[in-house]
């Protein structure tokens, strides 16, 4: 059980980190811009 736990933990830590690379990589390539990202939906989250 924690064996399961720890892979499912590791694999959300992969997306969250693939995601950050990809925004980050778009917005210092001004592809997006920061005023045009909708935050709304990760308030309340951690």
């Amino acid at each position: 059980m924690i064996e399961q736990r720890l892979r499912l933990e590791e694999k959300k830590r992969t997306i969250v980190a693939d995601l950050f690379h990809a925004l980050l990589h778009q917005l210092m390539t001004a592809q997006i811009k920061v005023q045009d990202l909708d935050l709304e939906g990760l308030r309340g989250t951690g």
